[in-house]
């Protein structure tokens, strides 16, 4: 009952709970927020999950001028994501209800030295919240805020993440960047990589990046012109890069033989044009379950990265071949010659539009006089599909042990008129391509080939192979 004081003969009966207010404490009156924030960002957010194992698993970010980054027990970038929730989560932390009005009961509440517990600090000042047992009466845990009296009832969504550094020794891990931020800086102007590096089969290649518009280019044991998407390919996966799972901290002699990343599989080793370290990553062979590993040098954890990347990390060095094989015009050619079955074909300009056979007889060309010059075109522009395998043990395999067609053009000699100069092409080719996931083969199949002395065996057009043994009239 309640009698208001200008009329104290009237008293008035009143809800129960409106009364159970007006009995609290002064102090309970303070703002409902457990975080005074007041619309700024901490500097420091402190994590501590409480119960035995709360010191050694306590967790400390720190914005630093570069951005924010776990400073304790681990030094790394933090998600971005995950920091926004949690600074969420204290913005909006809020009393459901006041449990009781004096913190000396806070024991009761199982609020206590092992308590979880958030700390932030903004603008110099600490501000703490100890979270205890759930609540009796709602859904809620009880919660106090240091340098008040009052225990609350607070939603439970803080302390369940908090709980869970509890149990989980790898906790941590929730709260970091997944992005390697690598060559996020740096431009390589070389790169280095090495399959099976430091063993005695190891293969190397070299790309290196010319100056102003030169593009890049193969050096070293493997000379040849690189394609530039395939090298913007590799730099991207590697800028891209992001962690799978944290897998161990140090570089212990059983995590690297148990990853494979002790016979690492490749090795990639980045410099600057002044041939300083920009990065070095040595990738681990997929083990049976697919994964793939990786470290980083002057880093000590051991990562696992999604497959997809990695395998894009593990291509054959034939993926950085052109696959533009010549480049010269018509008016450059001095002689095609085309072997096919022991039988010979030589043609040679007349004009700058027509040729002539040769060999086996001398005849111009004139009914198919426009395809010859197509077919010319082509082979001056010649552009394979794909490469498959770097020979030259696989020759037999794809019929280029004993080629099928040979063709072969020599280009006009620069210094002696009407002499044959430099060679423009020496092609061989072998089988057609079989499609085993097609019904019925195509009509026109793909063949496998290769410039004679190199190595690496590619897909042609079949379109291409037709024309080239085109009985020309």
């Amino acid at each position: 009952y309640v009698a208001l004081g200008d009329t104290p003969d009237q008293v008035y009966e009143l809800h129960a709970d409106l009364a159970r207010v007006l009995d609290r404490e002064p102090g309970s009156f303070r703002s409902m927020d457990l975080f005074d924030l007041q619309g700024q960002t901490p500097d420091r957010i402190e994590l501590d999950p409480g119960g035995s194992n709360g010191k050694k698993r306590t967790l400390l970010i720190t914005r630093e001028p570069e951005g924010w980054y776990i400073t304790r027990p681990v030094r790394w970038p933090v998600s971005e994501e995950r920091l926004q929730d949690l600074l969420q989560l204290c913005k909006t932390l809020r009393a459901q209800d006041i449990a009781a009005n004096r913190s000396d009961k806070r024991n009761d509440f199982g609020l206590n030295q092992t308590s979880a517990r958030i700390r932030v600090r903004i603008n110099g000042q600490e501000q703490e919240v100890r979270f205890g047992s759930p609540s009796q009466t709602s859904a809620g845990v009880h919660a106090m805020r240091t340098g008040r009296n009052a225990v609350y009832i607070v939603s439970p969504a803080l302390v369940r993440i908090l709980h869970k550094g509890r149990d989980d020794p790898a906790w941590v891990n929730r709260f970091r960047s997944r992005d390697l931020r690598l060559l996020t800086q740096a431009e390589p102007a070389t790169i280095h990589l090495e399959v099976q590096p430091g063993q005695a089969r190891s293969k190397r290649l070299v790309l290196v990046r010319g100056e102003g518009d030169q593009g890049w280019r193969a050096t070293g044991d493997r000379r040849f012109a690189v394609n530039p998407s395939s090298v913007f390919s590799l730099l991207r996966t590697i800028r891209e890069l992001q962690v799978k799972a944290f897998i161990s901290e140090t570089q212990l002699t059983t995590v690297m033989k148990d990853t494979g990343l002790s016979r690492a599989l490749l090795r990639i080793d980045c410099s600057d044009p002044a041939r300083r370290r920009l990065l070095a990553l040595n990738i681990s062979p997929p083990d049976q379950k697919q994964r793939v590993f990786l470290t980083i040098d002057n880093q000590p954890q051991v990562f696992q990265i999604p497959t997809g990347p990695a395998y894009n990390l593990l291509r054959p060095f034939i993926f950085y071949r052109t696959k533009h094989l010549t480049s010269f015009e018509r008016s450059e050619i001095h002689e095609i010659t085309i072997l096919r079955n022991g039988k010979k074909a030589v043609y040679r300009p007349m004009t700058d539009v027509y040729f002539q056979r040769i060999i086996p007889d001398k005849k111009p060309i004139e009914e198919d006089s426009l395809r010859f010059v197509g077919l010319v075109h082509q082979l001056g522009a010649l552009r394979c599909e794909e490469y498959v395998s770097e020979g030259p043990a696989d020759l037999a395999k794809f019929g280029l042990d004993q080629a099928r067609i040979r063709v072969i053009v020599t280009l006009r000699s620069t210094v002696a008129k009407g002499q044959p100069g430099a060679l423009g092409l020496d092609l061989l080719i072998g089988h057609p391509v079989i499609d085993k996931t097609k019904a019925r083969p195509r009509k026109v199949a793909p063949v496998y080939a290769r410039l004679n002395k190199e190595r690496f065996i590619f897909v042609l057009s079949g379109r291409l192979v037709e024309a080239i043994v085109r009985d020309f009239k």
